[in-house]
């Protein structure tokens, strides 16, 4: 299957993974309330600087479902 932003299932599986453990690690502050998509992309880029995402990448990542459901973004 043909992903967008020439991703391959292993490359968005990973992105899923190393995003959820930014979401589970969340802990709020005075400038995030919410683990939303500007917090989980700046801390992914932090921790993988050769990686980087971009929001919509983030976003169009964990909608993906390779289990016949789609996941909570």
């Amino acid at each position: 299957m043909q992903y967008e932003y020439g991703l391959t299932e292993e490359q968005i599986k990973l992105i899923q993974e190393r995003c959820n453990a930014i979401i589970e690690a969340f802990v709020p502050d005075q400038n995030y309330g919410s683990a939303n998509t500007m917090y989980v992309v700046s801390h992914y880029n932090e921790q993988f600087p050769s990686e980087v995402i971009s929001g919509d990448i983030y976003e169009y990542a964990m909608a993906i479902s390779f289990d016949g459901q789609p996941q909570e973004a």
